[in-house]
C-alpha cells in the first residue's frame, strides 16, 4: 500500500489496504485491525468519489470489519443494499453474498448463511476456483450443524476433509474452529458414514453436492 502511494495510484493503494484487512477477518481476533484498514482505504478512496467500483468495495469491507467487531445490525445496513443490487453472476455477488452470509452465520442466523452459501460456492465454480468452492463448504458445514442437519453436515465435513488434503490447504484461525465445532457437534458415528459418502463422491463431484444442499437443490 505505501508502495502505490508513492507511486500515486489510489486504486492500488485502497486495493492493498483491504486485502490486508481481508487477511485479518482470518485471524483470532482480527476485527479491530480490519477496521483500521478499511477506514484507512476509505480516506485513500474518498480522492475517487466518483469510482462508483471502488466505493462498493469500500462499503463491503468496512461491513466485514464491523462484522468481526459484532457490530451485526451496523454490517447488516450496509450489506443489504450490496446484495440486493449486485448483478447476477457476478463478482459482486459473489462477495456481497459470502460476507452477508458469514455475518448472519456469527449472529446467530445459519438459516439466513446457508442458502448464500450455496450461492457463492456456485458462483465461484463458474469462476474456476475449488479453493473458493471449499471456503463456502467450510462454513457451510457450520451452519448445517448449528441448524441440527447433523448427518449433511458430517457428509459436508467429510468432503471439506478431503478437499483440504488434495489441495494442501490446511484450515486455520476461525475456518479451523469451524469446524472443530462441527466435527464435536455431529460425532463420530455420523462423522464415519460422511467419510464413506465423501470417497464415492470425491472431491470435484462432492463440493458441487455441497452447494447443491446449500441452495435448497437437494434434500
Amino acid at each position: 500500500a505505501d508502495a502505490w502511494r508513492e507511486l500515486g495510484d489510489v486504486d492500488g493503494e485502497v486495493i492493498s489496504l483491504l486485502y490486508a484487512g481481508n487477511l485479518h477477518s482470518f485471524r483470532h481476533n482480527g476485527g479491530p485491525a480490519a477496521l483500521e484498514l478499511a477506514e484507512r482505504a476509505a480516506r485513500v478512496g474518498a480522492a475517487a468519489p466518483r469510482d462508483e467500483g471502488l466505493q462498493w468495495i469500500l462499503r463491503l469491507h468496512r461491513a466485514q470489519a464491523l462484522s468481526l467487531l459484532g457490530r451485526h445490525a451496523d454490517a447488516d445496513a450496509l450489506l443489504r443494499p450490496l446484495l440486493e443490487s449486485a448483478p447476477a453472476g457476478s463478482w459482486r455477488l459473489f462477495l456481497a453474498a459470502t460476507v452477508t452470509a458469514d455475518d448472519a452465520l456469527v449472529s446467530g442466523r445459519p438459516g439466513d448463511a446457508l442458502p448464500l452459501y450455496g450461492v457463492a460456492a456456485q458462483l465461484v465454480a463458474r469462476f474456476g476456483s475449488p479453493l473458493g468452492q471449499l471456503m463456502q463448504a467450510d462454513t457451510a458445514a457450520v451452519a448445517l450443524a448449528r441448524l441440527d442437519r447433523l448427518q449433511d453436515a458430517a457428509t459436508t465435513l467429510a468432503i471439506c476433509e478431503l478437499a483440504h488434503a488434495e489441495l494442501s490447504w490446511p484450515a486455520t484461525g476461525s475456518a479451523a474452529d469451524g469446524l472443530a465445532e462441527t466435527r464435536q457437534l455431529v460425532g463420530d458415528q455420523r462423522l464415519a458414514a460422511g467419510r464413506e459418502r465423501a470417497a464415492a463422491l470425491g472431491v470435484r463431484a462432492g463440493l458441487a453436492w455441497v452447494g447443491a444442499l446449500a441452495r435448497g437443490e437437494i434434500g
